[in-house]
């Protein structure tokens, strides 16, 4: 903001006083454009800059901790029901992954990220958390056959709040985060420590792919 406003005290006094007179000569009519374009520029890049800055500020403003409560995601129950509808429920293999919101850093009670997971077979459980009535939430591991990866969709069952910004709402994974469930391979599946930004082409109101190895 502070090179705005001195593009601006310097850039605007030269293009209001910088004017071509009568008298003055080829060289001093050059100079004079030249001034007016850097000054004229300036002001441009620094106001940029300055919208830039304020966009980045009502990210950081806004609070982490309630992201969680202020969205709506879709229930397992309802994902389980419409993947046991549209295929054989014999040949159907449901795997829930469960955790609570929180981030690890903060022991877990506090911030939008994903902390104390749990992997489970549906079989073993007839009844899971209501993801949008707690602090927990589930999910259903599923397959990427095109990549070759399990992966973990969260979805959103109703759009954004118009006061959040997208960027703020990204999902945190302090540390990696190993299953304690082995699944149809020799190796334990991995949440890897990283930043997992919302995307608004998966499922009706957009959310967050999460790939494990």
């Amino acid at each position: 903001m502070s090179f705005f406003l001195f593009c601006l005290a310097i850039g605007i006094p030269k293009i209001a006083t910088n004017s071509l007179t009568v008298g003055e000569t080829p060289t001093q009519k050059i100079k004079n454009y030249e001034k007016i374009i850097i000054s004229f520029n300036c002001s441009i890049i620094g106001g940029l800059a300055f919208i830039a800055c304020s966009q980045d500020e009502d990210v950081m403003a806004f609070d982490e901790n309630t992201i969680a409560k202020r969205l709506k995601f879709v229930d397992v129950t309802a994902r389980i029901n419409s993947k046991q509808s549209s295929t054989n429920k014999l040949s159907v293999d449901i795997i829930i992954v469960s955790w609570d919101w929180g981030r690890e850093s903060r022991d877990c009670k506090s911030g939008f990220g994903i902390c104390n997971v749990d992997w489970f077979p549906a079989t073993n459980r007839t009844t899971f958390p209501n993801s949008n009535n707690s602090n927990d939430f589930s999910t259903l591991l599923e397959f990427d056959s095109y990549k070759n990866k399990y992966y973990l969709d969260i979805l959103l069952a109703e759009a954004v709040p118009e006061d959040i910004p997208l960027d703020a709402i990204s999902i945190k994974i302090d540390y990696d985060i190993e299953s304690n469930y082995q699944y149809k391979t020799t190796d334990k599946l991995t949440l890897h420590q990283g930043s997992y930004p919302f995307n608004l082409s998966l499922g009706v109101f957009g959310g967050y792919r999460i790939y494990l190895d």
